[in-house]
């Protein structure tokens, strides 16, 4: 036990619960976006939402591959589409010099090269209750869902929910 009385926890349960968090990170669009699944990576679209980063990016997984088609697949599949071509990138190691390298060549803008960090608290919750707040859990879209939307001044947002929600399985709170 630990010194606040909960279990142990192994570093084979902190990879498991990292890897659930990466693998749910890179699949996050997917509720919202239209997909399409490349040998190198994802691309997502939702052409109705041409400002969402989110929605409109290219996920390239790791590996070695010709960069500079996959560079040429993406920019040609974003432009087609009138949409500014984004790359995303997630990396165990997060150094692969040769990717980076292509992607600078072609042009592209490396704005974080360093890996996301997964944080986990394994102290007991300091979190005190606010009655006053009201969480739902909201799993589709009814009258109540739409007014909602209404009052979000973020109109790329909005439509990012709204999206959402349409998808079967997905929710937010």
């Amino acid at each position: 036990m630990s010194e606040d009385g909960s279990p142990p926890v192994s570093l084979q349960h902190t990879m498991d619960i990292i890897e659930t968090i990466t693998r749910v990170e890179r699949r996050f669009a997917s509720t919202f976006a239209q997909v399409e699944e490349r040998e190198w990576g994802t691309l997502f679209y939702t052409p109705d939402i041409p400002d969402s980063y989110d929605g409109n990016h290219a996920f390239v997984g790791d590996g070695h591959y010709d960069w500079a088609k996959v560079i040429d697949q993406i920019t040609g599949f974003y432009e087609a589409r009138d949409l500014i071509p984004r790359i995303y990138h997630f990396s165990s190691d997060n150094d692969n010099a040769e990717l980076r390298s292509a992607f600078k060549q072609a042009g592209f803008t490396i704005t974080k090269e360093d890996v996301s960090r997964v944080l986990i608290y394994r102290g007991p919750s300091r979190i005190q209750s606010n009655p006053e707040v009201r969480v739902r859990c909201i799993d589709g879209i009814d009258e109540n869902a739409l007014a909602e939307l209404a009052t979000i001044d973020n109109l790329r947002m909005a439509k990012v929910i709204q999206r959402r929600l349409s998808n079967k399985g997905s929710w937010i709170f």
